[in-house]
């Protein structure tokens, strides 16, 4: 009963997210486009020097982007919405606990990121010529990107737990979204930044969950720095939201 409740709220919950065409184009085609706009330019040097290509620069970064959307600015907003609206009070009566509640959102965006992943993925090498690594090198990107989707969906339930209403999730989702995207070189290669901006993003966590995706799809290693961040935020955000989820 416990596993089926909370397969039926994920497919439920995946449903509605996919009944929202704005959503869809924002967490899965957006991303999708800009790897394509992107990835005719010439590589930068450190990309040339590896042999690798501007899709295998822009890539990693691009799927953080589908799970920072997906974590920071849809999930939030919805679990935010429910409780406005008197939804989450209605589940607390039902046999539903609190855990699958949040575990059928996180296993719905979590899908969106493994749809995001292997359309940017695909894109990338069949359009492109890039190469995903192999052997050690796959183990660490696949560990790389749990990290970093745990570290964003703990971000997300902490903004979903504090927000009162739907417009105070958008707006806390917004204030972490765009300079996540842009500072920790989501979209915007670090490399590319004014040196002023890069120091600002070594303070920003999400900097090195774009930094351990890169390591191991560029150089195909764990990057056991950037790994340890992105595991403490995933661990200290899942406490914290563990603790400010409420009903209503």
């Amino acid at each position: 009963m416990t596993v089926r409740l909370l397969t039926v709220a994920t497919r439920i919950e995946l449903a509605i997210f996919l009944r929202e065409p704005a959503a869809v184009f924002f967490t899965l085609v957006l991303p999708a486009l800009l790897l394509v706009f992107n990835s005719a330019a010439d590589p930068w040097p450190e990309l040339q020097a590896s042999g690798l290509t501007t899709a295998d620069g822009m890539a990693p970064g691009l799927i953080l982007m589908v799970m920072l959307t997906a974590g920071l600015m849809a999930m939030p907003e919805t679990l935010a919405g429910y409780r406005e609206r008197g939804v989450l009070r209605r589940l607390q009566a039902s046999p539903m606990r609190s855990w699958q509640v949040l575990g059928a959102h996180a296993g719905t965006q979590a899908l969106v990121t493994v749809v995001g992943l292997v359309l940017l993925a695909g894109i990338a090498i069949v359009a492109y010529g890039a190469r995903l690594p192999s052997g050690v090198g796959l183990v660490a990107l696949v560990l790389a990107l749990l990290v970093a989707l745990a570290a964003v969906l703990g971000v997300g339930f902490v903004i979903a737990g504090v927000a009162p209403t739907t417009r105070t999730a958008q707006a806390v989702g917004a204030a972490l979204y765009f300079p996540a995207i842009f500072v920790a070189g989501a979209v915007i290669p670090r490399e590319g930044l004014p040196a002023a901006v890069r120091a600002i993003g070594d303070w920003v966590p999400f900097s090195y969950l774009v930094q351990g995706v890169r390591t191991a799809w560029w150089d195909g290693r764990f990057d056991l720095p950037a790994l340890g961040i992105g595991a403490a935020t995933a661990v200290l955000a899942a406490g914290l939201a563990t603790r400010l989820f409420r009903w209503s």
